[in-house]
């Protein structure tokens, strides 16, 4: 009884470090989606942006006034 006691306690403990490893490969994945996302997000508000205000030069000088407060 002792042999089977011991490898249920094995597959069970392989079991959960592979479901640990899982889990971490979803995290890390939903994480990469998500600044994947963000970053896109980012780089459309800039784009818009820059068409907006009139072209790249308009676009720096209004954000300077802004920045600046002038």
């Amino acid at each position: 009884m002792t042999s089977a006691t011991t490898q249920t306690k094995a597959i069970t403990k392989s079991t959960d470090a592979t479901l640990d490893g899982e889990l971490s490969k979803v995290g890390i994945t939903a994480m990469f989606i998500a600044g994947g996302l963000i970053g896109v997000w980012g780089i459309v508000c800039l784009v818009s942006g820059l068409v907006q205000s009139g072209g790249p030069l308009s676009f720096i000088g209004t954000w300077m006034s802004a920045v600046i407060g002038g």
